[in-house]
C-alpha cells in the first residue's frame, strides 16, 4: 500500500515533510519520531507521510505524494548511521549500491535509479545559509556531500528527478538525523523536531525553486 500521510494541512498548505520507519532490526528510526513529534504539533501548512522503507515502494511513494499534494517545498528525513546532528545532503546520486537489504528483502548493487537519468542532482534547499541558522541557533549541522547509495538517496534522486522532469517550482532536500548507539545516547527528539520545524520555516522564507 501507498503511505499515507498522518495529518491534513491547514488551508495554504504548501511544505511535504517525509521520512522513513525502522530498518535492519532496529527498533526505532529517529527521521519517524521526529516527523511525528511535528506532526503531533499541527505546524501550519506542512503534510507529512512515513515511507517504507523500500527502494520501490519509498520512490513511488515520493512521486504519488508530490503529484498529489502539490507542495512548494519537500523536506524529506532519514535516520543516518554516522550522523552526530543534523546533515545537510548536498547531492542525491543516480546509484542505488548497498550490501543492506531494505525492508523488502532487495539488495541493490551498481544500479542506475533512473537509466539514463542524470548522475546527480543537487539539492535546491539554501544549504550553506541553512546551516548558518542552525547553528546560530545552538544546533549541530553540517554539509554532507550525498545521501549515499541507499533508500534516503533513492527518494532523494527520484524526487529531484520528478520535480526536475516536470519543471516543477518545488525546492527540494534531503536531511539525515542523528540515531543512538553504543557511543552517544538517544537523540533528543524534541529537540530534533524543533530544529526541523526551524529548517522549514527558514526554507519557506528563502525558497529556491526547482
Amino acid at each position: 500500500a501507498a503511505p499515507t500521510p498522518h495529518a491534513r494541512a491547514s488551508p495554504g498548505v504548501n511544505t511535504l515533510l517525509t521520512a522513513f520507519d525502522a530498518f535492519a532490526g532496529m527498533a526505532r528510526n529517529t527521521s519517524e519520531d521526529v516527523l511525528r513529534e511535528v506532526a503531533r504539533r499541527k505546524v501550519r501548512g506542512v503534510e507529512d507521510a512515513v515511507l517504507p522503507t523500500e527502494y520501490a515502494r519509498a520512490g513511488s511513494g515520493i512521486v504519488r505524494l508530490i503529484g498529489e499534494r502539490s507542495p512548494d517545498l519537500v523536506v524529506m528525513l532519514g535516520m543516518g548511521r554516522a550522523a552526530a546532528g543534523l546533515q545537510l545532503e548536498r547531492v542525491a546520486l543516480n546509484l542505488d549500491d548497498s550490501t543492506s537489504p531494505d525492508n523488502a528483502g532487495e539488495v541493490r548493487r551498481a544500479m542506475p535509479i533512473v537509466p539514463g537519468g542524470p548522475a546527480a542532482y543537487w539539492s535546491t534547499l539554501p544549504l550553506d545559509p541553512l546551516a548558518e541558522a542552525l547553528q546560530a541557533r545552538g544546533v549541530s549541522a553540517v554539509l554532507s556531500r550525498d545521501a549515499g547509495a541507499f533508500v534516503c538517496n533513492h527518494v532523494f534522486y527520484t524526487a529531484r528527478h520528478f520535480v526536475a522532469d516536470r519543471q516543477l517550482d518545488v525546492a527540494c532536500g534531503f536531511v539525515h538525523l542523528p540515531r543512538g548507539t553504543d557511543q552517544r545516547p538517544r537523540p533528543d527528539v524534541t529537540a530534533l523536531a524543533d530544529a526541523v520545524e526551524h529548517c522549514i520555516e527558514f526554507v519557506r522564507t528563502h525558497r529556491t525553486p526547482g
